[in-house]
């Protein structure tokens, strides 16, 4: 198995686990709950999303794209 296939998968199920578990049992996100507590709930929510959701898909579309379409491999 590919190393790229890897860690593309492997950044991308981070993503998905942060984005479900944050829904389905917030408490159990120490990081969310002191973000919301220095920045308050809304700020701290949204930068939790940012940073445990949305770069970890879009690191693991990115090298599973460089790692398997043709042309974009730097």
């Amino acid at each position: 198995m590919d190393i790229g296939l890897l860690f593309g998968l492997f950044a991308i199920a981070v993503g998905l686990v942060s984005l479900v578990g944050r829904h389905l049992a917030p408490e159990k996100f120490l990081k969310l709950q002191i973000l919301q507590q220095k920045l308050g709930k809304r700020n701290g929510y949204i930068l939790h999303f940012l940073a445990y959701t949305v770069l970890p898909l879009l690191v693991g579309i990115s090298i599973l794209i460089q790692a398997y379409v043709p042309g974009t491999a730097s």
